[in-house]
């Protein structure tokens, strides 16, 4: 009887876990957690990875950027995966324009691919920068007509590179409503005066 009412118990609490979002599985009489149902944020922690953010919102020029979801696990190469964040913006047109933060392990080769996708894209230009007190690497990535499409910013904060990308038009509207977070010293500043570690 005892060893039923520990059974039935065990039940429910996974079943309530399972309607948060948690699967779990018994192993030797325990609750495991599947490290596949772990929220992004969990899985690339798993991994070992120090995350950044730019917090819940942040503004830029005249815009008021959101976060967007519970973020997305990035493995382009296969190795040690990393974590990106979208933060979107509504423009006054009714437009969305965003910045994608990605955070990767200094040894990881996911920041290295994505410099050498960046370099493919003719025209791309990269200059050295500083982010407020780290390091980084920005790349500019003209398309068609526009100068500047994209800026891609890599951040090296020791255990962890940051990469910020921008687009440079909204989406959701015709038209072309600029992202503000195109005009390099903006990005620049907001980018410092906002990144830092993702709380625990």
């Amino acid at each position: 009887m005892a060893h039923r009412c520990v059974a039935i118990a065990f039940a429910a609490w996974s079943a309530l876990l399972a309607g948060c979002g948690v699967a779990l599985q018994e192993q030797d009489g325990a609750a495991v957690e599947h490290p596949e149902f772990l929220t992004p944020v969990a899985q690339v922690r798993e991994a070992g990875v120090v995350l950044y953010w730019l917090g819940e919102e942040f503004e830029a020029g005249s815009l008021l950027f959101q976060i967007a979801g519970s973020g997305q696990v990035i493995s382009r190469t296969g190795g040690t995966p990393g974590l990106s964040l979208n933060y979107n913006a509504e423009t006054e047109r009714g437009g969305t324009v965003g910045v994608d933060v990605e955070s990767y392990p200094a040894a990881s080769g996911e920041p290295s691919a994505a410099r050498d996708a960046a370099m493919e894209v003719r025209g791309a230009t990269s200059k050295r920068v500083e982010v407020g007190p780290w390091p980084g690497e920005l790349f500019m990535l003209p398309a068609g007509t526009r100068p500047v499409n994209q800026i891609w910013v890599f951040i090296d904060l020791g255990p962890t590179i940051v990469v910020a990308q921008v687009s440079s038009v909204s989406t959701g509207v015709p038209g072309t409503d600029s992202n503000p977070l195109l005009e390099e010293d903006l990005l620049l500043f907001t980018l410092a005066a906002n990144l830092r570690p993702y709380p625990e």
